[in-house]
């Protein structure tokens, strides 16, 4: 997959980001969440979207205060989805874990599978949809925008 110059940037920002974000909340200490305390959300209908959503928390808004408002992996069976919807003043990445994700991204439709990465910049709109067979599988990021 080739990136553009502006997809390379928006990614380095989203890194350090997350390292700031690591590093205030940690104040310099080791901070674990294990497997089991990490909440678990089911959605129902999530975004308007159809079918059940789950949402498995690493991190959320306050965890990040003035950050972001969530770090997770996100489980949409076959069938379901999240709706398409706009993002102010914050965006959203995607990475696919595994499956195969409809994006709608600002309108036109693109199927992503495993390896492939989406963003959603600030203003703009997005939703998903998993119309393969098996779990769609994906890391979800949501950031402010502080440019």
């Amino acid at each position: 997959m080739i990136f553009s110059d502006s997809s390379l940037f928006l990614i380095l920002k989203i890194t350090r980001l997350i390292i700031n974000i690591i590093e205030e909340y940690i104040g310099g200490k080791k901070m674990i969440r294990r497997k089991e305390e990490v909440n678990i959300r089911e959605t129902l209908n999530a975004r308007g979207g159809p079918g059940h959503v789950f949402f498995h928390d690493f991190m959320l808004k306050e965890d990040a205060p003035g950050h972001g408002r969530l770090f997770s992996k996100v489980v949409i069976p076959a069938g379901s989805g999240i709706g398409v919807h706009q993002h102010t003043d914050e965006f959203e990445a995607f990475y696919i874990i595994s499956g195969e994700a409809t994006i709608n991204d600002n309108g036109t439709e693109e199927v992503l599978k495993e390896g492939d990465f989406h963003i959603c910049k600030n203003g703009d709109s997005h939703g998903v949809t998993n119309n393969g067979s098996e779990d769609l599988v994906m890391i979800a990021l949501i950031l402010n925008d502080l440019s």
